[in-house]
């Protein structure tokens, strides 16, 4: 298993196969914050594992800022680059419900910008404590974007970090399996 620890919005993020995120210290009160009214622990509803090349950052955060802007949820974007040293790519988006869509990866020169390990792809990691019924079509509709563009680079991951066939409730234009 391999964890990574980052900083992501005032937030201590630990990504392993379980995507469990944990708490540090924060004053952020807003829907990017999972741990605002007590909560002391998260872990991922939702897994897509994302095979995209590091130039294709900036469009995926673009596509996913459209999003935001288009169903008015909440949208950040804390990506940097430290040229010879570091890319980054932190995204959050939040609705008022409470449902995050969270990415936070990585890329070292010293490991040549590759991801770790390296048949990992950009992780698109859904978390919210609510019925399917309120995530699976925003799940669909992201999903289908992300097909459109990078068609056959679309994978999901278990909560072990195991990848696994398409869920059917993608297919559904509600998001649901009748």
């Amino acid at each position: 298993m391999v964890c990574v620890v980052v900083s992501v919005l005032g937030l201590i993020v630990l990504i392993g196969p379980a995507q469990e995120v944990r708490p540090q210290h924060t004053s952020d009160t807003s829907c990017h914050n999972p741990f605002v009214e007590g909560v002391r622990r998260v872990s991922a509803i939702f897994e897509v594992d994302l095979q995209i090349a590091n130039e294709d950052w900036g469009e995926l955060a673009r596509l996913l800022e459209d999003f935001a802007s288009s169903h008015e949820w909440s949208f950040r974007d804390t990506s940097r680059t430290e040229p010879g040293v570091l890319m980054t790519l932190y995204l959050s988006l939040c609705a008022e419900n409470r449902l995050r869509i969270l990415i936070a990866e990585q890329r070292w020169a010293s490991q040549d910008y590759a991801p770790v390990p390296p048949e990992r792809g950009v992780l698109l990691l859904f978390y919210g404590n609510m019925p399917a019924g309120v995530w699976h079509p925003v799940a669909a509709e992201i999903v289908g974007t992300l097909e459109k563009n990078w068609p056959g680079r679309v994978r999901f991951r278990d909560r072990e970090g195991r990848f696994v066939d398409r869920p059917g409730f993608l297919d559904d234009p509600r998001g649901r399996i009748e």
